[in-house]
């Protein structure tokens, strides 16, 4: 509809966060398409948003932030001891910080920013796909696999029943790391 000035506005409706919509702007004159965008006769795409709670979304970064923060320092601490100046049990209170950090933030924040965003709780394997959560899923199982190679020190008990060494040990938290960092770069879909 004319807006003046020689502009036209038009609007989409409003089908609630988490809706996906394609849609293309074609101009007419006398039957013939005068312009079209995109130009190349695909669609736009538009997914509709709610608002998030910026307590929430402040918590999120913090805790996936301190995730990252400590994945690098138990890197640090896993070269340490795989150098042999370090120890399994600096390098497993680093991980456990990790796991802390990824669960928290990953999984509790992460699925109330979710519902407040798009709607659903979860989007991931295996009700879905979207990336974030698949990222998440992906970080959070790299480092429980290193928590079980090492159950016994973990948990402070008995780490003679650790499946990995020291050595192994360390290998293991720095291709967890290595891989989580490659995670963390993936683009966010928020």
């Amino acid at each position: 509809q004319p807006a003046g000035d020689g502009r036209w506005v038009g609007h989409l409706p409003d089908f609630g966060k988490g809706r996906n919509i394609e849609y293309a702007l074609e101009v007419r004159g006398d039957s013939a398409t005068v312009a079209r965008l995109p130009e190349e006769g695909g669609f736009q795409r538009l997914r509709y948003k709610g608002e998030v709670s910026t307590l929430v979304l402040v918590l999120h970064v913090i805790f996936m932030f301190g995730a990252f923060f400590f994945m690098a320092m138990a890197a640090l601490c896993a070269n340490d001891l795989r150098k042999g100046i370090g120890t399994k049990r600096l390098t497993n209170a680093m991980v456990r910080w990790v796991v802390i950090f990824t669960f928290i933030g990953g999984w509790p924040l992460g699925f109330i920013l979710n519902a407040q965003r798009f709607g659903p709780v979860w989007e991931g394997f295996p009700f879905g796909y979207d990336v974030t959560d698949n990222k998440t899923q992906i970080m959070f199982v790299l480092w429980l696999m290193v928590v079980l190679s090492s159950l016994g020190t973990f948990i402070g008990r008995n780490p003679e029943k650790d499946k990995f060494g020291e050595k192994e040990y360390s290998v293991a938290v720095l291709i967890a790391s290595v891989l989580s960092l490659a995670i963390f770069l993936i683009p966010h879909s928020l």
